[in-house]
């Protein structure tokens, strides 16, 4: 089977792609599923979907590429690639600043600096994230807080400092409402509805690693990330950024 010279797929508007040194990851956001391919199959799709990552120290996939083709037919009956312009787009990876440190780091809560508009912030960001992952798509949930972000963020630059006291906020209360263990994707969430009721609007990461797979979320801006440790998320390869 000849591979064609020149690209001639795409991903699905609503698929996200990461390649790392031993597979690729793709997350189909409609089914909230993730889906993993080899090194030489993600080798091999280089070859034919437009701007597919590249693969971390390639070596020859030609035992796979000759097969290119056909994995690209049987993902794109999975809906994760098309060759239709108005339904795809390219696979460019997720480019981020290196996370190098926190933004505020929790010593304990000041209840003297937590007010009742902290409150009530805190509850409607709390049910609006956890609406969200019960009731909608993952992909509703991206397209609204892409949609708004855009919308608003050159109205409001980042405040760095406005950020950090209500991080503050954030941290003690989190604690009346639910426990971030193992809750990153809500955690996230919640974090980002609750910073863009106050006119914040950082970047919302989903990330995956391999050996063995996992899958984490976090917030943050330019190298400083607002809900976790920096050590721990550079382990994380991004696969959407929003």
């Amino acid at each position: 089977m000849t591979v064609p010279s020149a690209p001639t797929w795409l991903l699905s508007q609503h698929v996200y792609v990461c390649a790392l040194a031993d597979a690729a990851v793709l997350l189909d956001l409609r089914s909230d599923r993730y889906h993993g391919l080899t090194r030489r199959q993600s080798t091999a799709l280089s070859l034919m979907v437009r701007g597919w990552p590249e693969v971390p120290n390639d070596t020859s996939a030609s035992a796979d590429v000759l097969n290119a083709e056909a994995l690209a037919h049987e993902l794109a009956r999975q809906g994760l690639l098309t060759q239709d312009n108005a339904l795809g787009k390219s696979a460019r990876a997720v480019v981020l600043p290196r996370v190098e440190e926190q933004l505020h780091v929790w010593d304990g809560a000041d209840w003297s600096a937590i007010r009742a508009a902290n409150w009530c912030a805190f509850a409607l960001a709390w049910a609006r994230a956890t609406l969200d992952l019960r009731l909608r798509s993952l992909a509703h949930t991206v397209a609204r807080i892409e949609c708004r972000k855009a919308a608003r963020r050159m109205r409001s630059p980042f405040d760095p400092a406005k950020t950090r006291e209500l991080l503050h906020a954030f941290r003690a209360l989190r604690p009346w409402f639910y426990t971030a263990f193992d809750r990153c994707l809500l955690d996230s969430l919640v974090l980002i509805e609750f910073l863009a009721l106050h006119g914040q609007f950082p970047t919302w990461v989903i990330a995956v690693r391999t050996g063995p797979f996992a899958a984490h979320s976090w917030v943050q801006h330019e190298h400083y990330v607002l809900n976790g440790g920096p050590t721990y998320v550079r382990a994380f390869t991004p696969i959407l950024a929003i």
